[in-house]
């Protein structure tokens, strides 16, 4: 029986962030297009509305979810689990762009970064992870790292 409830969390890559993003990198190319720029400026502005249209198309799923004894995550079939008591702790960075990353440091030293796109509203994540006795050690605004 479990202590706490799990805490789980998911997306989808069909976000309006994405659709924004597809948007205004096609209305560059275009505008690039009108002008008659150079074609290099056109191929590179073809490779980002290229990328956001992927990750429209495809539609990965992130997702966390934290038991009592697992911390899983994972972008789209690329998934990974790992135990809680292996984690030594976690840190939380404020990047100047207001998002989180977010870093395990396991007992053996290795450190494995989670995903953006999987990375739960903070402060729930913040309270399961404590709820679980797990050691955070919070950075806000970080420049790197």
């Amino acid at each position: 029986m479990s202590q706490h409830k799990p805490l789980s969390y998911s997306r989808n890559a069909r976000t309006p962030e994405a659709y924004t993003a597809l948007g205004l990198a096609l209305a560059v190319w275009f505008a690039l297009g009108i002008i008659q720029a150079h074609w290099v400026l056109l191929a590179l502005a073809v490779i980002p509305p290229s990328l956001a249209a992927w990750d429209i198309m495809k539609n990965d799923a992130a997702h966390l979810e934290l038991t009592d004894s697992h911390l899983n995550y994972g972008i789209g079939t690329d998934l990974d689990r790992v135990p809680l008591n292996r984690i030594e702790v976690i840190r939380l960075n404020r990047r100047l762009d207001f998002s989180w990353r977010v870093t395990m440091r396991l007992t053996d030293g290795t450190k494995l970064r989670i995903p953006p796109p999987c990375v739960p509203p903070m402060p729930a994540f913040e309270a399961a992870l404590e709820a679980r006795n797990v050691r955070i050690d919070r950075i806000l605004f970080a420049f790197a790292g």
